[in-house]
């Protein structure tokens, strides 16, 4: 993780450089996921700042990486707590993670197809991580007004769940729970 607010980026690219040579020596193919965070201040008022940083800090690990002659893999996702940034990312790492992935999405595309639904999405209730989705792009008010939606299950379950008692984290979605939401424009 790079914290996007300060403007020097290089001691962090070190930092990782390091990592990367230390893993690379263990396991040479690994794969690196690199959150750029906090790209929702004043410094980020428009895409072309967050590009600009982005780009700046490719560059860097680029030149560093080169210098040692590493050829770690990475991925960049630029993330905000502030929205949903930090869940779109975590879902793309998870994905990469599970070999059933391209099944799943196999399989959601066959859903879209033979229904009239615009958007699936295979979702960890608890953590608002998407496992899967069908293989149209993805776009952030999509994912939004699912996360709120999972908001509001969880919300209900809470309030007429069967067992009132039970800690958010401990929920149960048994056969006495159950949501259906319709949304029309």
């Amino acid at each position: 993780m790079i914290d996007a607010q300060t403007s020097e980026y290089e001691t962090a690219c070190v930092r990782l450089r390091d990592l990367i040579k230390q893993t690379s020596d263990i396991k040479p193919d690994l794969n690196y996921e690199v959150f750029i965070h906090k790209v929702d201040s004043d410094m980020f008022m428009t895409d072309d700042q967050k590009s600009d940083c982005l780009l700046a800090i490719q560059n860097n690990m680029q030149g560093l990486l080169q210098d040692h002659k590493r050829e770690g893999r990475l991925t960049y996702q630029m993330t905000s707590i502030y929205d949903h940034t930090v869940y779109e990312a975590l879902s793309k790492v998870v994905q990469k993670l599970l070999p059933q992935v391209p099944f799943i999405t196999s399989m959601m595309d066959t859903l879209i197809s033979r229904s009239n639904i615009q958007k699936a999405f295979l979702f960890d209730v608890l953590t608002k991580i998407y496992i899967a989705t069908d293989s149209s792009p993805v776009y952030m008010a999509h994912y939004e007004i699912c996360s709120e939606l999972i908001d509001v299950l969880i919300d209900v379950t809470c309030i007429y769940g069967h067992d009132n008692n039970k800690p958010e984290a401990e929920l149960e979605f048994d056969k006495k729970t159950s949501s259906f939401t319709r949304l029309s424009h």
